[in-house]
């Protein structure tokens, strides 16, 4: 099994390093893999030996594979960031929908239902896929947790309806000066949203319009 983190590296540092470590190996637990203390220090410190000694922005790929006799292999990519758009056109993908069955919560490689979703957003002419789970909750977009607020409280789908366990999203969770609210959300509440928001670790926070 092979888990992805996509990490933001700015101004030389990894904001978020320790979010990441802690996201990677409870997928990993989730999935009943083991990993000591001691892989998780080596992990990390080689996850940092990346940092480009220039201060631009990078998305640095980590993969991490692990088989069911707790063998595993490791590597990265490094690539360099361009500036992108901060506001998201959303449509709602209805083809297929996730399933509630699986550990879905972590990060993993297996993406073949995002990857549909995204050539779907873009032959519709969106920039994300809004994707729902078997129950017609939404769950999240193609590369995105969503939230929506109102009245100055933020929704967010919880695990349960299996949106991926974002690192921003915890960074948020422990962070937020709204409070921040568990719950499963329609369609109807994406419309009757104040405000829709986009959030991962490479792109912070970002808004979303749904179309």
């Amino acid at each position: 099994m092979e888990f992805l983190e996509t990490i933001l590296c700015t101004q030389g540092e990894i904001p978020l390093i320790d979010y990441h470590i802690r996201r990677l190996f409870w997928g990993i637990c989730q999935n009943g893999f083991l990993v000591s203390e001691a892989q998780k220090s080596i992990i990390k410190e080689y996850i940092l030996s990346f940092i480009p000694e220039d201060k631009k922005d990078y998305k640095l790929r980590f993969l991490f594979q692990i088989n069911f006799e707790n063998q595993f292999t490791y590597y990265s990519e490094l690539i360099e960031l361009k500036p992108s758009q901060t506001v998201f056109r959303l449509g709602v993908f209805r083809e297929e929908t996730k399933k509630r069955s699986f550990p879905w919560n972590a990060k993993t490689t297996e993406r073949n239902l995002y990857k549909v979703a995204t050539l779907w957003s873009k032959a519709h002419y969106f920039d994300e896929a809004v994707i729902l789970n078997d129950a017609g909750h939404v769950v999240e977009t193609s590369i995105f947790n969503l939230y929506i607020i109102n009245d100055d409280v933020l929704y967010t789908p919880p695990l349960l309806d299996m949106p991926v366990k974002g690192v921003f999203r915890t960074w948020l969770s422990e962070n937020s000066i709204f409070p921040i609210v568990e719950k499963s959300l329609t369609i109807e509440d994406l419309k009757n949203a104040e405000i829709i928001l986009l959030t991962n670790a490479v792109r912070g926070i970002c808004i979303g319009v749904l179309e």
